[in-house]
């Protein structure tokens, strides 16, 4: 199916072409991603200024980009920077893969479409740790603002908007399988937590999963916030957006921002040829806003001289502001995939009658498992070892994906795993739940290999390195086995698929402390790498206000401030992220 990342849905939405750049920009916004899009329409929306949007990829206006059912295809594509860790050594030497967006909408436009903004102990930590202005109650009302929450059924409707440019649906255009639900229903039988909404600031809880679906379309923040609408951003006057523009630094003069520095380089460009193509300044008269991502957004920083001093004269970097924390904090989630064998038969198969029905739900009804991410439910709970308690409040540690069918090649992750991990359905019913680490205390950084823009960065998440993070996991699988063996469970006679080639008892901690090495991948969430802090913070990046310390005309605006991360898909968190910046930035302009 690779060929669908590649076929248009219509022509181009908007020209590509530099030639249409103004001679300089009030605001610049570098990375067309999950936040860079928010930033770009939310400032564009005066008209008194003039904003640049530069994106490395392309419009991703394909139909595999918008039809959700097949987003797994969108690996190792031209709207992926397929980026690689390093081995882990906690990993038995494995690499991982890591998919990034390289695409207008950025991972929002590549990701598994799940909307979970986290528990309110995530964003009252992030307050505690010196980043004034982001406690629950401040970040709530830019959550509502982006949303569109198309679910009447919820049961705490103040804590959801209804007049933003995102759309959230549940799972399956709301008929998810029957095996999902009573999953959700396991759960809460197992658990005794009850709580039907994750979103409503109690991040406790399962439900069909919440997502950023439109009418069986993928709702991602270019379509949200660009081309939606019926005056949408993209046709503004006082908005260019630049595809295929590869950034190489960030312009800094005595302290101050001056611009920003790219080269149009079409997808597959190589090294050699891309330092032949010629490049292009575009000066800035109030701010740059990078919002590249938590790799390229620190790896962009250092090619501009703002780093750590020694590693940037290491890779023959002229040193501007030495910031110790850039690239340094890298967090993520991982999960682990533990596959059942279902006897019923109501779950999701790749059986050509059932793909058949499956694509006649979507086309007729825009419902059905093409309509939706298959990870059509999410539970959150405790792990037997949760240490996150702050001022008396826990947030959820461990997590469910919870996904109708069978996963192929589940059990070889760790032969696949420098490829791309693609959720294909089996022929055989079944059921996969991944147990999922929320707040790892593993953490580690993100470095150059040289200072040419096309040589690979250096990814070393240090995977399971605390001992407390293989624990979590290791709950999470027997924890998933008691809910799978539960009453609401019984009628599926759900058989676990074991690794034989674990040299344990499958019931004994040492298979399951096993399987967790062999097994866990990405979530491909990476948080933290340009992390917000107070001033005294020798690690922190920017300040509250995101503006990067140091460095006048500069802010940074998606998942990299995170100083640590949420306790959900992260997404969610990253569109807040760029709504509270661009407001920020308007409040700012306002008081001048």
């Amino acid at each position: 199916m690779s060929i669908l990342a590649n076929i248009p849905v219509i022509g181009p939405l908007f020209s590509s072409d530099k030639d249409q750049l103004l001679k300089d920009y009030d605001y610049i916004v570098v990375g067309g991603g999950s936040a860079g899009c928010v930033v770009a329409a939310r400032l564009s929306e005066d008209k008194n200024i003039n904003v640049l949007l530069l994106e490395a990829g392309g419009d991703g206006n394909t139909f595999a980009i918008r039809t959700p059912g097949v987003y797994f295809d969108l690996q190792m594509t031209e709207v992926d920077w397929q980026i690689r860790t390093r081995p882990q050594k906690g990993m038995g030497g494995r690499i991982g893969f890591w998919p990034r967006g390289k695409v207008l909408g950025g991972c929002s436009s590549i990701n598994a479409m799940l909307y979970v903004r986290g528990d309110r102990a995530d964003y009252d930590g992030w307050a505690a740790v010196g980043c004034d202005g982001w406690a629950y109650e401040d970040v709530l009302p830019y959550f509502k603002k982006s949303e569109d929450c198309r679910i009447p059924s919820l049961s705490q409707r103040e804590y959801h908007g209804t007049d933003g440019p995102l759309n959230i649906e549940y799972a399956s255009g709301g008929d998810p399988n029957p095996l999902t639900k009573e999953f959700i229903s396991a759960f809460r039988q197992v658990t005794g937590i009850t709580n039907d909404d994750y979103n409503s600031g109690d991040g406790y809880g399962a439900s069909i999963s919440f997502q950023t679906v439109q009418n069986g379309v993928r709702c991602d923040t270019a379509r949200a916030f660009l081309f939606n609408g019926e005056k949408p951003a993209i046709r503004r006057p006082n908005l260019t957006v630049i595809t295929g523009a590869h950034v190489t630094r960030i312009g800094v003069e005595n302290g101050k921002t001056t611009g920003v520095y790219f080269r149009s380089s079409p997808h597959g460009t190589s090294k050699e040829a891309f330092m032949t193509l010629p490049e292009t300044f575009i000066p800035v008269r109030e701010q740059v806003i990078l919002s590249a991502g938590a790799v390229h957004t620190p790896a962009i920083l250092m090619y501009s001289g703002i780093g750590p001093q020694d590693h940037l004269k290491s890779v023959g970097i002229k040193v501007i502001k030495h910031l110790p924390g850039v690239g340094r904090n890298l967090q993520d989630h991982l999960f682990v995939g533990l596959a059942f064998k279902e006897y019923q038969g109501v779950a999701y198969t790749s059986r050509l009658l059932d793909v058949a029905r499956y694509l006649g739900k979507y086309f007729l009804h825009s419902t059905g498992p093409v309509a939706g991410s298959p990870v059509e439910a999410l539970a959150f709970m405790d792990s037997a070892v949760n240490t996150s308690a702050q001022n008396g409040r826990k947030r959820p540690d461990l997590q469910f994906h919870i996904l109708p069918a069978r996963v192929t090649k589940q059990a070889h992750y760790a032969k696949t795993n420098v490829n791309p991990i693609q959720p294909e359905l089996s022929h055989d019913h079944g059921l996969t739940v991944f147990p999922t680490l929320l707040l790892p205390e593993s953490s580690g950084y993100i470095e150059l290999s040289s200072s040419h823009p096309l040589d690979d960065i250096h990814v070393e998440p240090n995977y399971l390195s605390a001992e407390y993070d293989i624990q979590v996991l290791m709950d999470g699988i027997f924890k998933c086995r008691e809910i799978a063996k539960s009453q609401a469970l019984e009628q599926y006679k759900l058989e676990e698929i074991i690794d034989t080639t674990i040299p344990f008892p499958p019931d004994s901690p040492e298979y399951v402390r096993e399987y967790v090495k062999r097994q866990a991948i990405t979530v491909y969430h990476p948080v933290g790498t340009a992390k917000m802090g107070r001033a005294d913070d020798p690690m922190a990046v920017v300040d509250s206000r995101c503006r990067v310390f140091g460095i006048e005309g500069l802010r940074v605006a998606d998942a990299s401030v995170m100083p640590r991360i949420v306790a959900a898909n992260t997404n969610a968190a990253c569109i807040m992220i760029g709504e509270k910046v661009a407001d920020m930035i308007k409040k700012d302009r306002q008081k001048s």
